[in-house]
């Protein structure tokens, strides 16, 4: 798992990039090579803050679902379940910026 320490550089370097097309180019390019998983709780599913992605997802067949783990860390009961999307950095950082804290994990 990305340790948060690890996520806030991504996204600061991220943001940095966005300030630039031809930074963001040779960014995007560089961290969309490095394939991880997105885990977040089932509920964030609804949250239209992510609404694009989980409709590419959808259409792409790539939601898993399963049961949340103890080491997830999520600020869940554990019951509603824990969507797990197999994705590129890129794509990763941008949802973690747009959900809540403690609802999302990078692997």
């Amino acid at each position: 798992m990305m340790g948060k320490s690890e996520i806030a550089l991504a996204l600061a370097a991220m943001n940095i990039a966005c300030q630039n097309p031809q930074a963001w180019d040779r960014w995007q390019t560089e961290h969309n090579k490095r394939d991880v998983i997105l885990e977040f709780p089932l509920g964030e599913l609804m949250n239209p803050a992510i609404a694009g992605f989980v409709w590419a997802w959808k259409m792409q067949g790539r939601i898993e679902v399963c049961a949340i783990p103890a080491d997830a860390h999520f600020n869940a009961q554990g019951l509603e379940g824990m969507a797990r999307v197999h994705t590129d950095l890129c794509v990763a950082l941008m949802v973690w910026r747009d959900l809540p804290a403690h609802r999302c994990n990078i692997r």
